[in-house]
């Protein structure tokens, strides 16, 4: 059986993954992302969309030496978050106060509700860093989105 784990789902709900979330909602395991109740080397995908963000820099190297932890070799980390060279950038752009405010939301999250705020950022050298240390050792593919920064690790 292959075990894909949705972190930080909110509703994004999957049918083929354990959905998980901080927050009670329907078809969604609750559960803290930085102590996830599965076994190490018990996973064969994490994907870890648009929530690394919501964890405290403090805690990063902490966060993805956990999420690595679950994986089995060659098991598959899909991250996405917001990137702080794209974020940069978009800034430097920035015409008009209603794009500066999108700016201001893509580094501290739309914050609508407790937990949608962001407490960190990627930053594309310190998360490649952060990654090998938490033992990915294949392939790092790096793609962008708007300022987000998408990568695909395997264990």
């Amino acid at each position: 059986m292959i075990v894909k784990l949705n972190l930080g789902c909110g509703k994004d709900i999957r049918e083929d993954c354990y959905n998980i979330d901080i927050r009670p909602l329907p078809k969604v395991m609750q559960a803290d992302v930085c102590n996830l109740p599965f076994r190490d080397e018990s996973v064969d995908e994490v994907l870890a969309l648009d929530i690394y963000e919501h964890i405290s820099y403090l805690k990063s190297q902490d966060l993805l030496n956990h999420w690595v932890s679950k994986l089995k070799s060659g098991g598959l980390l899909i991250l996405q978050a917001p990137c702080l060279d794209k974020i940069i950038e978009y800034f430097l752009t920035a015409t008009n106060p209603g794009m500066i405010e999108t700016g201001i939301a893509c580094l501290f999250g739309s914050q609508d509700y407790k937990e949608n705020t962001h407490l960190t950022v990627c930053q594309t050298t310190l998360m490649q860093s952060y990654l090998k240390k938490a033992g990915i050792k294949g392939m790092i593919k790096m793609n962008f989105d708007g300022v987000n920064v998408i990568w695909r690790c395997i264990k």
